[in-house]
């Protein structure tokens, strides 16, 4: 694979990161709230659903606590209603209680951008996030004009170094204000443990001794406040390569500017 910095690869789940904070930008803006129920987005598009999801609400789609244990994300065609399908999958769980990784989620937030501004999370994000930062508008998949929210972002590593800068710098770049602190304190506060992992989730965030953005075949944005540090990765790789930022990057920060084993 033709990697450099400038290079524009789809980042998989680090888009996830992106529609969380699409999410906080409304959220700063009062067009949103995180208690809402989400079925009252969707009253033109779904007719039929489970009862059991009149109690779902924006914070629980955030923190992939709906309460499903199947994603039927891979399903969703032009011509099915994904919103129907989404409503109509059986709940294991109420929402809130258990944690359940879901693509399905990010998309109906997604959706959820779309109908509070008339325009795809996409577009939003270029006027309230790329611009602002310096990205290029990138491609962002999208499937009926809504954009997948889940994955399918295409960015350069670049690009991911200023998503975790603005991150690291609680939301300001610049001195211009994009997303709240409070609303980052909340995105990377820890919400559920993931039951399979030595991990806390956030609003579309990971958490353990640091915040990261992960998407498939290691694609990493780690926002570490311990050392004010941003450390971004793209690659396609199968093994766990997160050890290269543990184990050398931290170890060589710990030992200071002395030269050690460690040194790259």
């Amino acid at each position: 694979h033709d990697f450099n910095i400038e290079t524009r690869k789809n980042v998989y789940s680090v888009s996830k990161s992106f529609t969380s904070i699409a999410i906080g930008i409304l959220l700063d803006k009062s067009l949103i709230n995180l208690e809402n129920f989400v079925l009252f987005y969707f009253t033109d598009e779904v007719k039929s659903y489970l009862p059991e999801y009149e109690s779902l609400k924006v914070k629980h789609l955030l923190t992939m606590t709906v309460g499903q244990e199947t994603d039927e994300f891979h399903n969703i065609t032009p011509t099915k209603n994904p919103f129907e399908m989404f409503f109509n999958i059986p709940l294991k769980n109420k929402p809130g209680e258990t944690f359940f990784y879901s693509n399905f989620s990010s998309f109906i937030l997604s959706a959820i951008v779309t109908k509070i501004t008339g325009k795809p999370l996409n577009d939003f994000l270029d006027e309230h996030l790329y611009k602002v930062i310096g990205i290029k508008k990138p491609v962002w998949k999208n499937i009926n004009d809504y954009n997948f929210g889940a994955t399918g972002l295409e960015l350069s590593l670049r690009d991911m170094v200023k998503f975790g800068h603005l991150i690291l710098n609680d939301g300001v770049w610049d001195e211009k204000r994009v997303v709240s602190k409070e609303y980052l304190d909340l995105a990377l506060d820890k919400h559920i443990k993931d039951p399979n992992l030595p991990l806390y989730y956030g609003f579309h965030f990971w958490i353990s001794q640091y915040s990261f953005a992960a998407g498939l075949f290691k694609q990493y944005i780690v926002i570490d406040k311990r050392y004010n540090l941003i450390f971004a990765m793209q690659a396609y790789e199968e093994r766990e390569i997160l050890g290269l930022y543990n184990n050398y990057i931290v170890k060589a920060i710990e030992k200071g500017w002395e030269y050690c084993d460690y040194s790259l």
